[in-house]
């Protein structure tokens, strides 16, 4: 980015002041990317969608990975805003060639997959037997080979440039009582497409 003038001579930022704190935005202080952070991707259940709340664990799933082919140790996953946390299970291909996540930078270029099935809390268990709609918010953090860490919030890595923002992954679910413990949660622009399929079979 801060190479432009360069490749274009006489080429300007189009912007000079940031927007919230009218800070001078100065390109030469924003380094050309070369590695990527450590991250992680929470993927099912899907954002935003509703679980049955007769069921008494939720499955994770998810992906891990972290730039400079640096290998992932560990996934921890919370159902408390990160109070406490749970590691899940990995599932990486096998290579004997390839070292060891601990051994540093090396050649684990791949996502790492994890998943675990989480009890819910009592607290939670206990509101759903009252009948009551309950808000659920998973959250992931990954740890790789030097123990680098996602942090919690993304202000402690915000940037002007707006890049290697890597805070844990959150997902934030729904629980319904009324549902049964057979349905399948979906994002919600999938449910309105669905029962717009379904009232167009009908009006067939």
């Amino acid at each position: 980015m801060h190479c432009a003038d360069e490749v274009v001579k006489g080429w300007q930022t189009p912007v000079s002041l940031g927007q919230g704190d009218t800070t001078e935005i100065v390109l030469d202080q924003g380094p050309v990317i070369q590695t990527l952070p450590l991250q992680s991707v929470v993927c099912w259940p899907p954002d935003k969608s509703v679980l049955s709340g007769q069921i008494e664990s939720v499955e994770v799933k998810g992906v891990a990975w972290s730039g400079g082919g640096r290998g992932i140790c560990r996934v921890e996953l919370s159902l408390d805003d990160g109070l406490h946390f749970t590691g899940a299970d990995l599932q990486r291909f096998e290579d004997p060639s390839r070292p060891a996540p601990e051994l540093g930078v090396g050649r684990n270029w791949g996502w790492v997959q994890f998943r675990k099935v989480l009890p819910l809390p009592e607290d939670i268990k206990e509101k759903l037997r009252r009948g009551e709609k309950v808000p659920l918010e998973i959250c992931s953090k990954a740890i790789d080979g030097d123990f680098n860490q996602q942090p919690e919030k993304m202000r402690s890595t915000w940037n002007v440039l707006g890049i290697c923002v890597n805070h844990w992954s959150r997902v934030h679910l729904t629980m319904d009582p009324t549902l049964t413990k057979s349905h399948v949660p979906v994002p919600p622009h999938a449910s309105a497409r669905l029962l717009q399929m379904a009232g167009t079979s009908e009006n067939r």
